[in-house]
C-alpha cells in the first residue's frame, strides 16, 4: 500500500484542528477529531442549563432547589467556571424534565466513547418512574442528531402502580433475570430472560406485574436531539 503525500503548507496549528486519517491494519481507515477538553464541554453544558432554564420560566434558586445544588454553585455552572459532575448533570436534566443527552447537544467537538463499569452507573429517578423500579444510566452519546441512553432496570419488590410510560423515541427492552408482564398498547407479554422488545414509544407501555424476582434488564432509549 503506497504511503500517501502529507505535505501542505500549512501549520501544525492549522492542521490539528482538521479531521485526520489514521492508518490501521489491513488498510482499515478510521476518522478521528481532536476532542473537546472539559473546560469547553462545561461552558457549552452551562449554556444549555441556562437556557433551557429560562424556557421553563424558572430563576437560578427555583432550579438549583430542584437539583440539591446551591444557587452559587448552579450560577457557576451556567457560567462555566465548573465542570459539573455526570450525576449532578442527570440530576439537572431530571429537574428540566430533558433526557441527560439534551445537556449536552451543542458540544462541537464531540467523543463517540462512553465506559461505564460494572455497578458504578448513575442511579436516577428517571421522569415518569415508579419508586420500585430502579433505573441506573450505564452510558451516554454525545455526538450527532440522535441521544441514546441505555438503563439497567432493576425491579426487586412487586410491582404496586402498573407504569403507562409514554413518550418520543424508540425503546428496545432485553431481559437479562427475571420475569415480568410488559405492556405495549392494549398487548400485554410475558418477557424471561432473552427476550427483547423494539417499540415506539408514543405507544403506552411499561411494566405491569413481576412474575419472578428480582427482575433485571436493559432499557434504551433512541431520541432526536431537540
Amino acid at each position: 500500500m503506497s504511503k500517501r503525500d502529507t505535505s501542505n503548507s500549512q501549520s501544525p496549528d492549522q492542521m490539528s484542528n482538521k479531521l485526520t486519517i489514521v492508518d490501521l491494519p489491513k488498510g482499515v481507515r478510521k476518522i478521528t477529531k481532536k476532542p473537546a477538553n472539559s473546560a469547553e464541554i462545561g461552558k457549552s453544558i452551562g449554556i444549555e442549563v441556562r437556557t433551557l432554564r429560562q424556557a421553563a420560566g424558572r430563576n437560578i434558586q427555583e432550579l438549583a432547589s430542584l437539583c440539591g445544588l446551591s444557587a452559587a454553585m448552579l450560577s457557576r455552572i451556567e457560567r462555566g467556571n465548573v465542570s459539573p459532575s455526570l450525576a449532578s448533570v442527570a440530576t439537572i436534566a431530571q429537574a428540566l424534565q430533558v433526557p441527560v443527552g439534551r445537556l449536552f447537544a451543542n458540544v462541537e467537538s464531540r467523543s463517540d466513547f462512553s465506559m461505564v463499569r460494572a455497578g458504578q452507573g448513575i442511579v436516577i429517578q428517571r421522569f415518569g418512574a415508579k419508586g420500585d423500579q430502579k433505573y441506573e444510566l450505564i452510558g451516554n452519546v454525545l455526538s450527532g442528531h440522535l441521544f441514546v441512553e441505555p438503563y439497567l432496570v432493576t425491579i426487586d419488590a412487586p410491582i404496586k402502580e402498573k407504569s403507562a410510560y409514554q413518550h418520543t423515541g424508540v425503546e428496545f427492552v432485553h431481559v437479562l433475570e427475571g420475569s415480568m408482564t410488559y405492556k405495549y398498547g392494549q398487548a400485554t407479554q410475558i418477557l424471561s430472560p432473552g427476550d427483547s422488545m423494539l417499540f415506539d414509544c408514543n405507544g403506552p407501555h411499561g411494566p405491569q406485574e413481576a412474575i419472578k424476582l428480582p427482575v433485571k434488564y436493559l432499557s434504551v432509549v433512541v431520541n432526536m436531539r431537540s
